[in-house]
């Protein structure tokens, strides 16, 4: 049987993070890792009491929660799947998120909410493009989104953070657009 481990960056999600732990541990999920940003509520004291293993990551930010997760992972770990912390990710897309992975017809699966029912949502842009670039076999499994079990978005409905956001996106999007061209070039 493949171990998985699951990886959940967060930042005050203390009224969905036990409830995201619990669903994600009832699908043969090996570990659960929460990433904390700093969350100013009771996030990690909740995350833990559900069953996860809490990693605190000082710095501010998605990508770096994403990366200090993978850091933390088993070294036996075959399988990491990554959800949002806030219940927006349905847990129980899980083993169909696997299943090509496990019969190896892929090596990276994406939960695609657009063909499932959804809300406004953001984007996993570089993760997106290295996996393109370097040709993985990959897929894409309708997953859907669910509204936030609770807590608040850092991004929609803020004016300011949306355009950073749209900034950063964009600014990801050229700086590896460049970069994986070069690469190709040599």
């Amino acid at each position: 049987m493949d171990v998985v481990s699951a990886i959940i960056p967060c930042l005050d999600e203390e009224t969905a993070i036990g409830q995201v732990v619990t669903a994600v541990l009832a699908h043969d999920v090996s570990e659960v890792i929460v990433v904390d940003g700093g969350s100013r509520d009771r996030t990690v004291e909740r995350a833990g009491a559900a069953g996860a293993r809490v990693i605190v990551e000082p710095r501010r930010g998605y990508g770096r929660a994403i990366q200090a997760g993978i850091a933390a992972v088993r070294d036996d770990a075959d399988i990491i799947v990554f959800l949002d912390g806030d219940g927006s990710d349905p847990a129980e897309n899980i083993p169909a998120l696997l299943a090509p992975i496990v019969a190896g017809e892929a090596v990276f699966v994406l939960g695609s909410r657009i063909r499932g029912p959804r809300e406004s949502y953001g984007w996993n842009l570089e993760m997106l493009m290295r996996v393109a670039a370097v040709r993985l076999p990959a897929r894409e499994i309708a997953v859907g989104q669910r509204r936030r079990i609770g807590g608040m978005s850092k991004v929609s409905g803020n004016f300011v953070a949306g355009l950073k956001a749209a900034w950063s996106i964009s600014v990801t999007f050229v700086r590896l657009a460049l970069e994986l061209r070069t690469s190709r070039g040599r």
